[in-house]
């Protein structure tokens, strides 16, 4: 019996659906547009798809923007045509060349019920300061069309550089210098709780130092504060040391200042209220 002949017949394929395929490989796995070009990698694509021309890094970059391009596009008319609703999702981040992006993140349903989540946007950003990021977003949003948006969540796990009570916001920052100099000191802590036990101030909570990165440990402290502030009044009249160290820096607490307390207590007590939680998730964070 005569020996079987090896089959000389090349394996078929379509090169602009192997370049697809390709491109495809390279965005989920997150690899380099230059893994084309490593000698191993073109020797397995040899071996798999015998003859197939090897793209350059160049070229298959720019397959990889068209792809975004076309699925862009798709996105937008569907969006379109829908008047699609979205929830935004934001989250800041800080390169290794300190470089601050942000992610913007669309969430919604589609006709069948099914949940979808889309990256829409992604860019550099000179910091974290809320009037640019809202440009930011508003830009986008001109961009896809989108002109139903239900609700914006700023989750940063990736940055300490973010919050949703800026350090910026000075009233903030002097309630925070009132509650640090009161920690200072055991017997000022004990002259805070005394006075506080005088005018029948009612109250589980005791003082503490907010982390400023952390949303909810900051709304947590000006709830605390806001149920002192005769207390801080009272300091505020009658302390010498804490009007002269406070005001060396960036002064005591004013009226105005305890108003903007109230209503930012208010407005966050009601989000949680709206979520049906009692806590946030901490690592929440934006801006008001």
């Amino acid at each position: 019996m005569a020996p079987r002949s090896r089959s000389t017949k090349r394996r078929r394929f379509e090169p602009g659906s192997v370049t697809r395929a390709l491109s495809d490989m390279i965005i989920v796995n997150e690899l380099p547009f230059s893994v084309v070009e490593e000698g191993e990698f073109a020797d397995r694509m040899e071996a798999v798809f015998p003859g197939f021309h090897m793209p350059s890094s160049e070229t298959i970059s720019r397959v990889c923007v068209q792809y975004f391009m076309d699925e862009k596009l798709k996105l937008k008319s569907f969006i379109k045509s829908t008047n699609q609703s979205v929830c935004l999702s934001l989250d800041t981040w800080m390169s290794k060349q300190s470089v601050n992006y942000l992610c913007i993140t669309a969430h919604f349903i589609d006709n069948d019920w099914n949940l979808h989540k889309r990256i829409i946007g992604f860019s550099p950003i000179g910091g974290d300061n809320g009037v640019e990021i809202g440009l930011v977003v508003e830009k986008c949003l001109h961009d896809w069309g989108i002109n139903n948006v239900l609700a914006v969540s700023a989750g940063n796990e990736t940055s300490n550089d973010a919050a949703v009570l800026k350090d910026n916001d000075k009233w903030i920052v002097r309630v925070r210098a009132a509650v640090s100099y009161m920690l200072r000191s055991p017997s000022r802590i004990k002259k805070f709780e005394d006075f506080g036990r005088q005018h029948r101030i009612q109250s589980d909570s005791c003082l503490f130092l907010d982390s400023p990165t952390i949303w909810l440990s900051t709304f947590d402290m000006l709830d605390t504060c806001q149920k002192f502030e005769d207390v801080f009044n009272w300091f505020d009249e009658k302390d010498l040391m804490y009007k002269k160290m406070l005001h060396k820096t960036c002064g005591s607490p004013v009226c105005i200042d305890w108003e903007k307390v109230r209503k930012a207590v208010c407005c966050l007590t009601g989000l949680f209220w709206l979520t049906g939680e009692k806590k946030l998730d901490p690592n929440v964070s934006g801006d008001i």
